[in-house]
């Protein structure tokens, strides 16, 4: 359970930073930064599976669109290995327009024990 517990704060920490490296250096860096090699993400038009496929989806992200999150709560499993995370999004359109959602992702640890997103999943 200590484990447990370590690994949510670390995980927490992991998707804040995650957001941050969106906000600092833009959405297609950091998910292609965060994307665990086999990652999936799925949104209401598209799946995309593998790092490679994440990176070519953000390949034209329009310049002044914007992507911020924050996590809401998350679990990790008891060997401290896995976990997800939940929260809220705004995307901000390069016209400026705002759409509200949710978000939830499933993480892994690398074997540089760094959490990835296995999962990635919009909820509008």
């Amino acid at each position: 359970e200590e484990l447990a517990v370590a690994g949510l704060a670390e995980l927490m920490a992991a998707d804040r930073a995650f957001a941050a490296k969106a906000a600092a250096d833009g959405v297609p860096a950091a998910f292609t930064e965060y994307a665990a090699s086999d990652a999936l993400m799925v949104a209401s038009d598209s799946i995309t599976s593998g790092r490679e496929a994440v990176t070519q989806r953000f390949a034209n992200w329009p310049e002044g669109a914007r992507l911020q999150w924050a996590p809401e709560a998350g679990r990790v499993s008891a060997r401290g290995d896995m976990g997800w995370t939940w929260g809220n999004s705004v995307h901000t359109a390069a016209d400026g327009t705002r759409t509200t959602g949710r978000y939830v992702s499933v993480w892994t640890r690398d074997y540089d024990g760094n959490w990835r997103f296995a999962f990635d999943g919009q909820i509008r």
